[in-house]
């Protein structure tokens, strides 16, 4: 059963940057990619804050024990993790896990530059273990600043980590009162039970001497790859610009390399190679004292498409779109120029399985070259058509 819901959603025109011509580019309104205010990334104090490494009850490189035995747990999410657990890494090859109860508790720690007044940014991804029937507790991350392992400063607290068993993000804000050459992480004991056991993975922690905005950054599934483009304010044309990738184990590759002498815009980046199922993409930025600068992580499901079609071929009056929904859902179809101009665009509204809908074509509309896209369910395809 078919609806026109209602016409195409609104659309932006970014300002195009130097040696681009300007092009219209869509809301991500499937993603959570476009950000609605300007994010200031700064430097990334910690090394190695996926806590990559040997599996083992041993901390990874970078990081020291300071205190009970932090384990590194399962690499690139394949067999069975210390104490049975399983859950495969939120970015790169492994993480941290740690055990704490009413007198006991893990802990790990790395010499950093904390300044005082200076404001700290940035996130951790954690999870609460229950692989153990003694583990019944409630925990907390905390994070101390000092001049070692002993540091008793308290930073930052993540509150109880209810989640369990899947990774949730828990953004990182504090500014020290007083200055610091040492950061450990800590599970906190909540008293409320016999043990408790988390684990953490992707801490970023960012301060710098520079600041930038990132204004927009969009990504998006086709059936040829992932398209992105990212919108940035405050550079000053001596910065390196990477676009990093990661596949289903996050552990990141730079795809694209934006060289210094670069101006504040819209840059464009088409992905061809990304795996199916989840990529995970990030901007690094590196400034010319060799600061460097990470934004949030954007996520996006790909998934190569050989289940649509389009006819006829040439078209005259009306195009025939033939695709299949999982579930119930919205579909939007453009036919664009070859300007990259959308010129019509028409939102629909499917029930689940296969389908053949319809695109009318206006009468007077230009001879020519055009893409239909599609898209829906979080994805987008393009096929190629001749209106005649």
């Amino acid at each position: 059963m078919l609806f026109v819901k209602e016409n195409c959603p609104y659309r932006l025109e970014f300002m195009s940057t130097k040696n681009q011509t300007p092009r219209f580019s869509q809301l991500r309104w499937y993603l959570a990619a476009i950000l609605l205010f300007p994010i200031c990334l700064t430097g990334q104090i910690v090394t190695n804050g996926g806590f990559n490494g040997p599996t083992g009850t041993t901390t990874p490189p970078g990081w020291a024990n300071c205190g009970g035995s932090p384990d590194v747990q399962i690499i690139s999410g394949t067999g069975v993790g210390i104490f049975g657990i399983n859950t495969p890494p939120f970015e790169g090859s492994s993480y941290l896990g740690m055990v704490s109860g009413a007198s006991y508790v893990e802990s790990a720690g790395q010499p950093v530059t904390i300044l005082s007044g200076n404001n700290y940014t940035g996130s951790v991804k954690l999870f609460r273990s229950t692989l153990h029937t003694s583990w019944t507790g409630t925990g907390q991350l905390h994070i101390y600043g000092g001049t070692n392992c002993s540091a008793s400063t308290l930073l930052w607290t993540s509150g109880t980590i209810s989640n369990l068993n899947n990774w949730q993000n828990y953004n990182i804000n504090f500014t020290p009162t007083g200055s610091y050459s040492y950061l450990v992480v800590k599970n906190f004991f909540n008293n409320n039970g016999t043990l408790d056991y988390f684990c953490m993975d992707a801490l970023l922690l960012n301060n710098g001497p520079f600041a930038l905005n990132l204004v927009s950054f969009g990504a998006e599934d086709s059936e040829h790859g992932v398209a992105m483009d990212w919108e940035l304010a405050g550079l000053t044309g001596e910065e390196r610009l990477l676009l990093e990738w990661g596949g289903s184990d996050a552990n990141f590759t730079a795809v694209a390399d934006a060289r210094p002498g670069i101006t504040n815009g819209v840059w464009e980046v088409d992905h061809a190679k990304p795996v199916t199922g989840l990529n995970y993409y990030r901007l690094r930025v590196i400034d010319q004292g060799g600061n460097e600068a990470l934004s949030a992580i954007r996520e996006v499901m790909h998934q190569p498409d050989d289940k649509t079609r389009i006819f006829p071929n040439p078209a005259q009056d009306a195009l025939n779109f033939a695709f299949e929904l999982q579930q119930p859902g919205d579909v939007s179809l453009e036919l664009i120029d070859v300007t990259g101009r959308v010129v019509l665009c028409e939102v629909q509204t499917h029930s689940a399985g296969a389908h053949i809908t319809q695109l009318a074509i206006p009468d007077g509309f230009a001879k020519g070259m055009y893409q239909l896209a599609a898209r829906f369910e979080g994805r987008r395809v393009q096929h190629s058509v001749i209106l005649q």
